[in-house]
C-alpha cells in the first residue's frame, strides 16, 4: 500500500510545493511507494504539471484542484503524511 502524502494549499512557487514535487522524485529513485495528493490551485499549476512529469512521478501524483472544506477534510482523513 503506497504511503499518500497530502498538500492542501495554492499552488504558488513562493509555497514550496515544486520543491515537494522534486523531493518526491527523489523518493521515487529510493524506490518508495508513495501517491502525492496536490488539493488546491495556483499560478504554478502548469509547473506542477511540468514538474510531476520532469521527475517521474505524474503517474503517482493526483492533482484534485480547489476542493470544498468537506473535500479537504476528505483529503486530509485520507492521507498519510500532510505537508
Amino acid at each position: 500500500v503506497p504511503v499518500r502524502i497530502t498538500y492542501v494549499g495554492w499552488l504558488e512557487r513562493e509555497k514550496g510545493v515544486l520543491d515537494l514535487v522534486s523531493a518526491c522524485g527523489q523518493l521515487r529513485a529510493d524506490a518508495h511507494d508513495f501517491e502525492l495528493v496536490l488539493v488546491g490551485d495556483g499560478h504554478a499549476m502548469a509547473d506542477v504539471q511540468a514538474a510531476c512529469r520532469e521527475h517521474g512521478i505524474a503517474d503517482r501524483t493526483r492533482l484534485l484542484g480547489w476542493q470544498s472544506p468537506a473535500g479537504v477534510r476528505e483529503a486530509l482523513r485520507d492521507s498519510d503524511i500532510f505537508v
